[in-house]
């Protein structure tokens, strides 16, 4: 099931109650759990000082005013004198392109480009590249990623690996790469039609394929219950190297 699908059938009315029976991978064991619904509020952004000058930027999701938090938190970095960025955008589901390509434009050159949009056969593609003069362009960065980072997040992180080459830690990405458009229809039904993929600048489409890491940590359940976290500390010891 996609990520998208399940947020769907777990998002009810707040008070009631929904049921969800969770596999747990490699032991071939299931577990129920009840949940009742409630608003939960998550940041778009957040940050904090790791070792050295080393600072830890999470961007949760695309959505709200995610464009502000960032601007505000990577202003309180760069205040702090810290000059290496572990950006995470380990379970980041997406949410507004423009978004995305706003924030990779802060940490791309002027005129690389940022994503493509393909919209199929003997179609134009359209390309987004960067204005530049962003506040992060010359920049440390180690970007972590994992199979739940999904559509602009993962147009964010290819982005910064194709157009920067900066070095990716973690699991490959979810894969989902398209542009969809909703048309209103007769009697008030909605179509979603998909009309394009994403390209990432290397020219490799983001749909169904995911992005690779340059360097594979996984996260296991066990390091999970233990918090451990083995993915931001290979992130920590990549840019103590550079």
């Amino acid at each position: 099931m996609a990520v998208d699908q399940a947020v769907t059938r777990i998002r009810g009315t707040l008070g009631t109650t929904v049921k969800l029976l969770i596999d747990r991978s490699g032991t071939g064991a299931t577990m129920e759990f009840s949940i009742t619904r409630a608003l939960i509020k998550v940041p778009t952004v957040s940050w904090s000082k790791k070792t050295g000058d080393i600072a830890y930027l999470r961007i949760h999701n695309f959505f709200g005013n995610v464009e502000g938090d960032y601007v505000n938190a990577v202003k309180e970095i760069k205040a702090g004198g810290m000059s290496k960025i572990i950006l995470d955008l380990r379970g980041n589901p997406g949410g507004l392109l423009n978004a995305s390509i706003t924030i990779a434009a802060d940490f791309i050159p002027s005129g690389k480009l940022i994503v493509s949009a393909d919209f199929g056969a003997g179609k134009q593609r359209s390309d987004f590249t960067s204005p530049g003069g962003g506040a992060l362009e010359d920049t440390k960065i180690v970007v972590l990623v994992d199979g739940a980072s999904a559509s602009a997040s993962e147009i964010l992180a290819g982005a910064l690996k194709d157009s920067r080459n900066i070095t990716l830690v973690g699991e490959t990405t979810f894969g989902k790469g398209t542009v969809q458009e909703l048309i209103q229809l007769a009697g008030g039904t909605l179509l979603k039609l998909t009309t394009a993929e994403w390209i990432r600048p290397s020219g490799v489409s983001i749909n169904k394929h995911g992005i690779t890491p340059d360097i594979i940590v996984p996260m296991t359940l066990e390091d999970k219950q233990a918090g451990r976290d083995p993915q931001l500390d290979k992130a920590i010891s990549v840019l103590q190297g550079m």
